[in-house]
């Protein structure tokens, strides 16, 4: 558009031009006319030349001033029409009333700006959604005031379909063209949308465990079945949509609005579970955030699991180990006064309380094998204590290491009375005066030393009784010239001593009946005057006699 000739300058090339060629052609022809004439056309060709040059100016002129303003009119509206053409409709042309042509051009150009105004201000205020503009179309013919306002009843269908979301949009809506596509593929998008949400509302609501939902403002965004019916159940809410936009705090379970708060631990320390207990059962909360695909937190998951059963056997567990340790300490300090008061199971410790019964009545049985064991191992010793080596112990009705235990006590006293045994009958020999008795078993340790010590006792009764033996033999041969008795040792040694006195006064009761016996003869004159005196010796000697036979036997 920059390269356009102005249209003064059309002008003088399509009107002023030829004018001033056919004027010169003229001129051109008039002078050829008086040069025919060649006196008069040298007077006057100077004249001519200069008025017709003249005339041509003049003519030029009048035609110049009298194009020039339609020219800078025309000039103007090419401007605005050019730039309502690109666009720019915010141009500021008189709107007087035209007096002419040209005028009504520009005055209509400016009412085209004007409308294209008004309808570019509708068609932005229809693109920001504002469809209560008001569209008045200039008549039938005005196709931009039409075309927006059936825009806008298309626009205003669309919204309607939009607002049954997120139902399927209705297929009574009086739609066309692209806008019916869109719905239809719309349509389409939310019943695969919806049969996604259902598939995962029911997996969701087939979940055994309560399932909980929050913003990041802990404001409750859905409950699973599960959940919803325990909060029917409890009196919380009759339905579980009642409770979504309402805060989780609400649920009213002992960690809420404190610091055990599973959206609260889970912001602080990151804590994943937490156990808790609810109307006599044991849950665990697990919480963990939930993240979009751009890794931001767009809210918190919490998910409640019944531990009951897992739980009822953890604590019925714990207590019974704990009386079963108590019992087994006691059995390691040989009290045998047990605590067999088991608990009573509930619905999920029967299986538990099973096998601690088994275990329980393992344990009866090992009371009452060591208490047997026991007994009899007091019976042992007691009769170990008592002498009684004889008595033993049932080994059949152990097993196993208690029996062996049973077997090795009888087998002591077993050992222990076999020497025992032997000693006493070797003794009872010798206490009825067989001295060539002797202990014969081969033993060890100590009872080597008892059979040893009795022998050697024997050995000693043998040498002292055959050396009293040899005495008194003698000293009944009449031989009282016997050396003394050797001294024996310890209590035998009063053998000894006695032996020898016997010997000795003897020896002085001989020597004085030698003696007397020899004044018996040096006075038997005495004897007749002295009758008595012979009769008391008589006596004296008779029971000297006897004495000696005495001895002698």
């Amino acid at each position: 558009m920059k390269h356009e000739i102005s249209l003064l300058s059309k002008i003088l090339l399509t009107v002023v031009l030829p004018v001033a060629l056919i004027f010169l052609a003229t001129v051109s022809v008039s002078m050829y006319v008086l040069s025919q004439n060649i006196d008069q056309f040298a007077s006057v060709l100077n004249t001519m030349i200069l008025i017709n040059t003249i005339g041509l100016v003049v003519i030029v002129s009048v035609i110049v001033l009298g194009l020039k303003d339609p020219s800078n009119k025309i000039s103007h509206l090419i401007k605005v029409a050019n730039r309502i053409v690109d666009g720019d409709i915010d141009v500021n042309s008189e709107t007087v009333q035209p007096r002419d042509e040209l005028e009504r051009l520009g005055y209509i150009l400016n009412e085209i700006a004007a409308d294209l105004k008004s309808q570019i201000d509708i068609a932005n205020r229809l693109g920001n959604g504002d469809l209560s503009v008001v569209i008045t179309p200039t008549s039938k013919s005005d196709l931009m005031g039409n075309s927006l306002l059936s825009i806008q009843k298309s626009v205003e269908n669309v919204f309607t379909c939009l607002k049954t979301l997120p139902e399927v949009a209705t297929a009574e809506v009086d739609l066309s063209g692209d806008y019916k596509s869109a719905i239809e593929q719309l349509n389409l998008t939310i019943k695969e949308v919806l049969n996604e949400k259902d598939f995962f509302m029911a997996i969701l609501d087939a979940m055994p465990y309560r399932v909980t939902t929050v913003d990041n403002d802990s404001k409750i965004t859905f409950l699973n079945k599960a959940l919803g019916d325990l909060m029917k159940k409890t009196g919380t809410a009759e339905h579980r949509e009642d409770m979504y936009g309402t805060n989780c705090s609400d649920c009213n379970l002992q960690m809420c609005k404190t610091e055990n708060c599973g959206v609260t631990a889970f912001k602080k320390s990151g804590r994943i579970e937490y156990p808790f207990e609810f109307r006599d059962r044991y849950y665990r909360m697990d919480t963990t955030a939930i993240v979009d695909k751009n890794g931001e937190t767009i809210g918190y998951l919490e998910v409640s699991h019944d531990t009951t059963p897992s739980e009822s056997v953890a604590h019925y567990t714990k207590k019974e180990v704990l009386r079963l340790e108590e019992n087994l300490e006691q059995l390691s300090a040989g009290n045998l006064d047990f605590n067999l008061d088991i608990q009573k199971p509930n619905d999920y410790t029967n299986e538990t309380y099973e096998q601690f019964m088994t275990i329980e009545n393992n344990l009866i049985k090992v009371k009452d094998s060591i208490s047997v064991l026991i007994e009899d191992a007091t019976q042992l010793t007691r009769a170990a204590i008592q002498g009684e080596l004889d008595t033993r112990a049932d080994e059949t009705s152990f097993g196993g290491s208690w029996q062996k235990l049973i077997k090795g006590m009888n087998a002591i006293l077993e050992e222990i009375s076999k020497p025992i045994n032997e000693v006493s009958a070797t003794m009872d020999e010798m206490s009825e005066g067989n001295l060539n008795v002797s202990v014969n078993g081969t033993y060890q340790g100590r009872f080597e030393a008892l059979k040893t010590s009795v022998n050697s006792m024997g050995s000693r009764f043998r040498t002292v009784v055959t050396e009293i033996s040899a005495v008194t033999e003698e000293i009944g041969n009449g031989n009282l010239s016997i050396n003394d008795v050797r001294v024996y040792q310890g209590d035998f040694n009063a053998i000894s001593i006695s032996l020898n006195t016997i010997i000795k006064k003897l020896n002085t009761l001989l020597s004085n009946i030698n003696d007397a016996a020899e004044q018996v003869n040096a006075g038997a004159n005495q004897i007749s005057d002295s009758s008595q005196s012979l009769a008391q010796g008589s006596t004296e000697q008779a029971q000297l006699n006897s004495g000696i036979n005495s001895i002698h036997r």
